[in-house]
């Protein structure tokens, strides 16, 4: 047997694609030292990114964990996976010699243009010098972002992906045979920004939100800043509770109270304090109310609930403008999660 190679030659290494290796790890951390060959170092940050995500969305969920740490995870969780971008456009760049590194950085990179546009569409076209195509790609980013939900989610996701295929199809910049990845990449893109969209309002709007608390009505359970989670899932209100509401006179604002009395229940405001059911729980003065003054104790009808401030002296509640039907309540504040000395979590 004979071979044609001639002894003492090395192999050349093929060039590495810093910027190809920073478009994955933008997909998930880690990943762009896995297409590597680095599958520990890309194990270690798909894994440890996991955790943190695990670790934040558990403290901001689970009413009893500290809020403040979920919050402090979250942004620990974005540093690391911009470290793992770094990272990956590090461990790419160092793996090649340097004549392929000013063979590579001698001419515009087309991995380079679709990283740019996945920050913002049309400034990867900005930077080959297609000022056209990013004024245009560009403007159409923000249409969609005026658009209704959720019709701004699915334009966002196709400008997302138009703007990277495009982008690299008709590449001015150092070309690269990677086809079947970029239009890979251009759909996670699209998928991850349909999902930036629509599912930060889908929670809010139907798991948890949060709300700053405006006001001194509740002091001193909840002070002026003070932020607050509501579980917005449906529940059954009880004595005690912490709600979030509309305000009947202006249902633009949104009133943080607690629950007084529920259905069947009797409420009175007396010159030594309040009363439910005839017993007295709250101590202190306070000006005139409509609802439940003095010799004319209130009932609350089904389907309603009676809601007061802590602050009795100065809150705005149930006493001046009646009682809140509870269907419209928005939700249930289940922790105070920031300022941190300040975190606690409701009964």
């Amino acid at each position: 047997m004979t071979s044609d190679a001639i002894p003492g030659a090395v192999e050349e290494t093929p060039v590495r694609e810093p910027w190809r290796a920073a478009n994955l790890s933008l997909v998930l951390p880690g990943l762009g030292q896995w297409e590597m060959g680095e599958r520990s170092r890309g194990l270690f940050f798909i894994v440890t990114s996991a955790i943190l995500w695990f670790i934040s969305g558990a403290f901001l969920l689970v009413p009893r964990l500290p809020g403040w740490v979920g919050m402090i995870g979250v942004f620990v969780w974005v540093a690391f996976g911009i470290f793992a971008i770094a990272d990956a456009h590090r461990r790419a760049r160092s793996v090649n010699t340097p004549e392929q590194e000013d063979t590579r950085r001698s001419h515009r990179d087309a991995w380079k243009t679709v990283f740019l546009n996945r920050q913002i569409p049309g400034v990867g076209h900005a930077y080959e010098g297609r000022w056209g195509g990013a004024a245009l790609w560009l403007l159409a980013y923000f249409i969609s972002w005026s658009l209704p939900t959720p019709l701004d989610a699915f334009a966002g996701a196709a400008v997302m992906a138009g703007v990277i295929w495009r982008g690299w199809t008709r590449t001015r910049a150092r070309p690269v045979p990677d086809k079947s990845l970029v239009l890979a990449v251009a759909l996670a893109a699209a998928t991850w920004t349909a999902a930036g969209r629509a599912l930060p309002l889908w929670l809010r709007e139907n798991v948890f939100q949060a709300f700053r608390i405006p006001s001194e009505s509740m002091s001193p359970t909840l002070q002026p800043d003070d932020f607050v989670f509501i579980d917005k899932r449906t529940f059954v209100p009880r004595d005690g509770d912490v709600v979030v509401y509309p305000y009947p006179r202006d249902p633009s604002k949104l009133f943080i109270k607690r629950v007084f009395a529920v259905p069947g229940e009797v409420v009175e405001f007396k010159a030594d304090g309040s009363y439910r059911d005839g017993q007295r729980l709250l101590g202190g003065t306070y000006g005139p109310v409509m609802f439940g003054e003095e010799g004319h104790p209130y009932r609350v009808r089904e389907g309603e609930v009676f809601l007061v401030g802590d602050n009795l002296e100065n809150s705005n509640d149930s006493r001046h403008h009646g009682p809140i039907p509870i269907e419209k309540l928005r939700g249930r504040a289940y922790k105070t999660f920031w300022p941190p000395g300040r975190a606690r979590t409701f009964p």
